[in-house]
Order: C-alpha cells, then structure tokens, then sequence
C-alpha cells in the first residue's frame, strides 16, 4: 500500500490577524484606514491635512487647527469576496522542478455593517481635545475547502519512498472584533506649529476554529488503486475531524498615537504621525488524531498573541485655491513585528531547510483631492483618491517551487513534512483602492458626507453625519 501523508498545513498559513496558521486566518490582512467618509473618499490621504474630527485617528495634532466644537458620526458598510484561491483541485510535476497549478477558487462573500466611528470635539480653549469611540477591526466569515492534491515524491534512490500528499477538507470560522474608546487633545505650540496625541483603550475579542476532516481517499486519488483493507477501515471515519484548532480571546490593552503639524501658511501644511498599536492574548486549544493508528490525540492548550503592528507617516496638503485641497501621504507599516509572536500549530519542529515565515514592512501610499462647488444652494463637495494596499502577509522564505520539489536530511531520506509549509508566494498580489465620494454643507451647523473604497477583494462604503455647534 502507498504511503500517505496528511498534510494537516492545508495550503497556506498566510493569515495576518491572528499571526498563527489557523486556516480560518487565511488571506484576512488588517487595513489601517483613517475613519471618516472624507478622509476615506480622499484615499485616506489625512496625516497632512487632518483638519476636521477623524485627525483624532489620522493626526491628533490637527484638532488644534479646528474652530468649532464638533459632533460626528459614521455608519459604514464593507463588503469581502473572501475569495479562496485554492477551493479545490490538483497540482501537477510537469518537470523535475516545474509544477503546474490545477486549483479552482470559489467565493464565500461577507457584509458587515456597524458604526465604526463615534466623536465629540471641544475646541472653546486652547487646548483642543476630543472623546470617541471607534471600530477599529470588525471581521466576521466561514468558508470551506475541498481536498487538493499535490504531486507525490519518488526518490530513485529510496523506491519505498512513494508518498500520496494532500490537503485535506476543511471547515473555518472566525469572528474578530477589537473597539477603541479613548481621549485626544490637539494644542498649538506656534500660530504654525501644532502637536497632539490620541490615547486609547482597546477591547479585544477574537473567536475562532479550523476543522480538518479526513478524506474519501477512492474520491481523492482516482487513479490511485488502494489495499481494499484500508478502504474499509478507513470508510467510517471518512467526515471525521483529522486536526481541529479552536482559538477564544477577551483582552484590553492601551495604545498611544501622536502627530505634529507644521503649517507655514494657510494654503500648506506637513504632518507626522506615530501609531504604537497594542498587543493581546488569546487562549488556543488543539485537537487531532495520529495518522499512523488513528487513535485521538491528547488534547492540547495554550496562549497565544496577537500583535498589531505600529505605523508612522507623514503628508502633505495643499490647497492651490480656496476650493481646491490636494493631499499625499506615505505610510510605513511595520508588519515585520507580526513575525516575532507567530504561533505555529501544524509546523515541523525539525526544519531541514531552515525556513521561516516572516513579513517584511510595507509603505502605502495615498492620494487624494477635493473641489468645492459653491454656486448651489449648498456648498458641495466632490472628492476622489486612491491608495496602494501592499501584500503584507507571512510567507516562506522558501520559494513553492522548492518545498514542492523537497528536502532531504543528512541521509538522504526525504521529509515528506516539509511540504506542509508550501503556497504562501503563489497567491501573493498587491490591491489598489479607487475611492471617490461627496459632502454637503447644510446651513451653518450640519454637514454629510459620502464616500466609497473600490478595491478587488473588498468594497467598503461610508456615511457620516457632522453637527457644529
């Protein structure tokens, strides 16, 4: 009988959120977008201009710049894909290092709708300071998998080394929230000079699981002939979970954002910003079977954390004439950091090839721009942007092609369970956001704004409601 591998890995472990390879994770990458319908409809480009309530996110030192005392509201709306890239399907040896990619993908669309952004500004003394709550993650999906095949191994020097490799079907869930409470004072050093900070507390909750099932093997493998033994061994236990991963967190933890704003005159202006973003636990449990008798494993707990990673950027705004604002910002993300608390569930604890999975740092940038149209009854507003989103998820730094072709140790023996860490490059793409939106002025006291953030993956919209006292 053919030997057999469980590749309990599944395809990939390139999660972002939860910084583990808990297939539930897979492809969930964490946007730092600032809040508000104008600074999302202006390509989030804020840092440098930051003049209305949402600089509580973007950069705290605008709320020094702002004359009135202000009350704001959103309501947003986003729409995900979820798309799997690898459902189902086959991967194929087309030469000794060659390997061609039969997968079928398949769509599993989630809506959230909430209101991630809630303020107050207070700007009747020189020091400018603000209450709010904010949403700032919000992610809630299921999908499932069907079994892919991937080429089996044959070492000419090791004929008895013929190994079925798979991964297997899978069922995932995950709801992860994190809101932000916090306070935010903005105070002018200088008639041009400005500087802010933002502190937050941030309640975490994060729920979890991944199901891998064992598989109909006759179904799997159709070209394969099997010890008619082991079929109907296996039969009843086809639809059992072979590995289960079950993750519950409840944390609160502190972060500090700050910003300076240089304006040298009221048509230009500079901003910094520096976001130090927290770090929590959450609690994991294990379970599984051994491949080789079957028999249930002992079940297995831990801690785990979930870290997300500081920022800084800086912008620029500026505003040719009265009814026109241009603004640019860049954005280091710090993503490496995601590295350093990586939780491994499914990983070989003897690596031949030394491979890691690491994440390098990402810089996004964004543009954005508004024109005020004042011959109507009310002053309107029209704003567009776009901003690049950078593939910022761990990856091997093995490329596919060699976890695919194999390792062997010091003897020459192959280790089959090195192909469990494979396909973190394959699907590895950047996203680039359209946005565009409105905003109405409404007398003296109320205005609204509109926008939406068209990207591939991911469709968000938002809707905000301002009073001016």
């Amino acid at each position: 009988m053919k030997k057999i591998l469980f590749c309990a890995i599944f395809l990939s472990s390139f999660g972002l959120l939860a910084q583990n390879d808990m297939h539930a994770n897979i492809d969930l990458q964490f946007r730092f977008a600032n809040p508000g319908a104008r600074a999302q409809a202006m390509g989030g480009a804020f840092i440098g201009l930051a003049d209305d309530t949402t600089a509580i996110f973007a950069n705290p030192a605008g709320l020094a710049r702002l004359a009135s005392t202000t009350v704001v509201a959103e309501l947003g709306n986003t729409d995900r894909d979820n798309n799997i890239p690898f459902y189902s399907g086959t991967i194929d040896r087309v030469a000794l290092q060659d390997f061609e990619f039969n997968l079928q993908d398949r769509d599993f669309p989630e809506t959230t709708t909430s209101v991630p952004f809630v303020a107050y500004v207070d700007t009747r003394s020189r020091l400018k300071w603000g209450v709010f709550y904010a949403e700032q993650a919000n992610f809630e999906r299921r999908f499932e998998t069907a079994g892919v095949t991937i080429p089996r191994y044959r070492n000419p020097d090791y004929l008895s080394n013929n190994t079925l490799t798979f991964f297997p079907d899978s069922d995932h869930f995950i709801d992860l929230q994190m809101r932000t409470v916090g306070v935010s004072a903005g105070f002018a050093l200088t008639e041009r000079l400005s500087v802010g900070v933002t502190l937050n507390y941030n309640d975490f909750q994060y729920e979890g699981k991944t199901d891998l099932f064992i598989p109909d093997f006759q179904a799997l493998f159709p070209n394969e002939t099997f010890n008619p033994a082991f079929l109907d061994a296996i039969e009843p236990l086809i639809g059992d979970s072979l590995a289960r991963v079950d993750v519950d967190g409840d944390d609160q933890a502190v972060s500090v954002y700050a910003g300076i704003l240089f304006a040298p005159n009221p048509r230009f202006s500079i901003g910094l910003a520096y976001k130090q973003q927290p770090k929590f636990e959450y609690d994991f449990t294990t379970n599984g079977i051994d491949t080789n008798t079957l028999e249930e494993l002992p079940t297995e707990t831990g801690v785990g954390d979930f870290r997300m990673p500081d920022s800084y950027g800086a912008g620029i705004s500026f505003k040719p004439t009265d009814l026109f604002i241009f603004s640019l910002e860049i954005n280091r993300v710090l993503y490496s950091e995601l590295a350093e608390d990586f939780t491994a569930f499914f990983a070989n604890p003897v690596d031949p090839a030394n491979n890691r999975q690491v994440v390098g740092d990402v810089t996004e940038y964004h543009a954005g721009i508004e024109y005020i149209i004042t011959s109507t009854t009310f002053p309107l507003s029209l704003r567009a942007g776009y901003w690049l989103e950078p593939y910022h998820a761990l990856q091997n730094e093995k490329l596919d092609t060699q976890i695919l072709f194999g390792y062997t140790d010091e003897s020459g023996d192959f280790l089959a369970s090195f192909r469990q860490n494979v396909f973190l490059q394959q699907f590895a793409e950047d996203e680039n956001h359209i946005t565009f939106g409105a905003g109405l002025s409404v007398g003296r006291h109320f205005a609204l704004d509109v926008a939406a953030d068209i990207a591939d993956e991911t469709s968000s919209y938002s809707l905000s409601g301002i009073y001016r006292f």
